[in-house]
């Protein structure tokens, strides 16, 4: 109608006597005709009001679905790289000769124990190849994955769970992993599996933290009792969210229905915008071995 620019507490002070909206209705007032077009316009409105709320909804789902917020499960019976893009999944680093082996085992995600780590090292570029990355939107969740017969033997192989509040691997971070360790400082201890918890405040911000420390095994133990080994057929890492709390929890064993028992429990001042999955072996000479994914579960939660 040509209404010049107003506020609202403008308009209501100044301008109130003006009739651009009875002008506006007076177009459809004139023209009205009996009958017919009222149904007609009636009609109108129905498929205009059908439509708008199938577009909301598409919305709603399209935003949720892809972006990786809210709540998701993902089994990987379906690994090609258009599935995981349409489950919200982002690619970080690629090492295009391992990705194209994500499959090797159908039903599955396979992720290698490459060269790289989030680790600050004045030494290196922080670098995780393959990571797998979706968004975080809600303030309390409780993040899970479950790794299929995964046997970390050398130094720094590990698998498992990031929390990140960027993508470039340089701001603060907690990372959850199952892992293999053989370096004490020079102390004589027999080398371990064990679950650790990291947080990091990112690059120039001094050494991570461990928040966890969880032997397993001892490999001399192993030897004496192999059976130990079945403990690791059916592993799975749990974050729990709540506010500032986080709780991380560990399950093994030879079925796959194992029972969650807590490792560590921690307030810490991170608020993770993304959550990852991969495989590492930091910045050596170990060997590169398979993390099977069978499972990864991001669930909303309430924060009361």
């Amino acid at each position: 109608m040509g209404a010049p620019y107003t506020s609202e507490i403008k308009r209501k002070n100044e301008e109130s006597h003006f009739p651009y909206w009875f002008l506006y209705r007076e177009k459809f007032v004139s023209n009205k005709k009996p009958g017919k077009p009222k149904s007609l316009l009636k009609q109108s409105l129905l498929i205009f009001a059908a439509l708008f709320i199938g577009t909301g909804v598409l919305l709603i789902y399209i935003v949720f679905h892809h972006s990786g917020s809210g709540s998701f499960t993902d089994d990987f019976k379906k690994t090609d790289g258009h599935t995981l893009v349409e489950n919200g999944w982002l690619l970080r680093s690629e090492d295009p000769a391992y990705w194209k082996k994500k499959d090797t085992v159908p039903g599955e995600l396979t992720l290698y124990t490459l060269k790289g780590d989030n680790w600050p090292d004045p030494t290196e570029r922080p670098d995780i190849k393959n990571l797998l990355l979706r968004r975080i939107t809600s303030d309390c969740f409780t993040a899970e994955v479950h790794l299929d017969d995964f046997v970390p033997a050398q130094e720094w192989q590990q698998a498992g769970i990031l929390l990140l509040e960027d993508t470039l691997l340089t701001g603060k971070s907690i990372r959850f992993t199952l892992a293999f360790n053989d370096n004490f400082g020079g102390n004589k201890m027999p080398s371990e599996i064990y679950v650790q918890a990291i947080s990091s405040l990112g690059n120039g911000y001094g050494k991570p933290e461990e928040l966890a420390h969880k032997t397993l095994f001892y490999l001399d133990s192993i030897r004496n009792n192999p059976l130990q080994m079945k403990n690791l057929l059916n592993s799975a890492l749990r974050i729990e969210k709540r506010g500032n709390r986080f709780r991380f929890l560990y399950s093994g064993g030879a079925t796959e229905n194992g029972a969650f028992r807590e490792i560590a429990s921690q307030y810490l001042a991170i608020k993770p915008k993304y959550i990852g999955i991969f495989a590492i072996k930091g910045f050596n000479s170990s060997a590169v071995i398979l993390a099977r994914f069978k499972l990864f579960k991001l669930t909303a939660d309430e924060c009361n």
